[in-house]
């Protein structure tokens, strides 16, 4: 890794995301807690491609930045993008879940619920992704 250890991007894309998520109390009351979860869906995605960009995968649970530093960037983009792939799905389908749910006048308590239970299944669904730091050869 060519930077010293840093958690700015981190707190800048933290801050985003509680702007982005103090911003849905604009939407109409149906829609809010939908938008808090899109937010939310969406915000992780951005989370994870920043740590592919600028391969801060210390900031992923369970790598250490000594792990991190062992790695190489192939090895560290691979890892972000396994992660950024599930996640990715998930947003999408929740995307579409969401809409269909929305325009068929579901309680959005029911988005409410997939949400976060479709986050969690995502994450543990992450536990087994490990960060290669064997060298080639």
């Amino acid at each position: 890794m060519k930077e010293e250890k840093s958690y700015f991007g981190l707190a800048v894309w933290l801050a985003g995301y509680l702007v982005a998520t103090a911003l849905c109390i604009w939407l109409p009351e149906s829609m809010m807690l939908r938008g808090i979860m899109q937010v939310c869906s969406l915000g992780i995605c951005v989370l994870i491609y920043m740590i592919y960009v600028n391969e801060k995968v210390y900031w992923i649970n369970g790598v250490t930045y000594e792990e991190a530093l062992a790695a190489t960037s192939e090895q560290r983009k691979a890892f972000v993008m396994a992660h950024l792939k599930r996640f990715g799905w998930f947003a999408g389908l929740f995307f579409l879940f969401s809409c269909l749910s929305w325009a068929l006048r579901w309680s959005e308590w029911i988005d409410f619920a997939v949400g976060c239970l479709g986050m969690i299944a995502v994450a543990v669904s992450t536990i087994n992704i490990k960060l290669d730091t064997k060298k080639d050869g």
